[in-house]
């Protein structure tokens, strides 16, 4: 199963905005390439995601993310927005809908969802904002699947230093819960992330409802 939160999603770099308090966790500068890959729980990649600043402002981002599944094929292209606004740093949650087993040329995906948040300043114990995307899946004008996921109970539970391909980083540990319904199908769980401030997120674990682990994302590269 892909993680859905890759979260990725979620990478950052940080950089100076003026009159702005904000922890910047995406990289603002364009050209900047960072590369996701997804493992299952026994650790056999699953695919991977590239996530490539095609635009950029001194405090905004326009990616492109690039799904590729187990076999390296690409699988679908979407686009998201970061920036830094209301004390605190925004990715839309766009960057949280797994569009890669949608993917066919016949569709298209209308979506409207939240910004989700990331404060300036993260300390251990904080609590985050909620974010939720709804999405229509849709073909000719006729809407075919409704989508959804939601991120709740957020919050920072430690400061810690994590290693993977790419290197190792000072990260801030996010937990959270999830829900995701696609169609009739709900499916609910947790997932723990590792955010740095210079990267934005190297790592993150998956677990279904019972809390055993559904599949993990780690960044495996990352060109300045």
């Amino acid at each position: 199963m892909k993680n859905l939160i890759f979260l990725a999603l979620l990478i950052g770099f940080s950089t100076f905005t003026h009159g702005q308090n904000c922890d910047t966790y995406a990289p603002l500068t364009e050209g900047v390439f960072l590369e996701l890959t997804n493992y299952n729980a026994k650790g056999k990649a699953t695919g991977r995601t590239e996530h490539l600043v095609i635009d950029s402002s001194p405090a905004s981002a326009v990616f492109q993310a690039t799904i590729f599944d187990k076999k390296d094929k690409e699988v679908s292209q979407m686009e998201y927005n970061v920036q830094c606004a209301d004390g605190g740093f925004q990715v839309e949650m766009a960057n949280y809908l797994d569009t890669g087993n949608l993917a066919a040329s016949e569709f298209e995906i209308e979506m409207d969802g939240d910004f989700l948040t990331f404060p300036a300043n993260m300390q251990v114990g904080d609590e985050l904002e909620a974010g939720e995307l709804n999405a229509e899946l849709q073909s000719s004008g006729t809407t075919l699947m409704r989508l959804g996921f939601s991120i709740f109970n957020r919050k920072v539970e430690a400061i810690e230093s994590i290693t993977t391909p790419a290197g190792t980083f000072d990260c801030v540990k996010l937990s959270y819960d999830f829900t995701s319904k696609t169609g009739f199908i709900n499916v609910k769980g947790s997932a723990t992330e590792w955010v740095s401030e210079n990267i934005g997120v190297v790592k993150s674990e998956s677990y279904n409802k019972n809390g055993k682990l559904i599949g993990y994302s780690e960044l495996t590269r990352y060109d300045k």
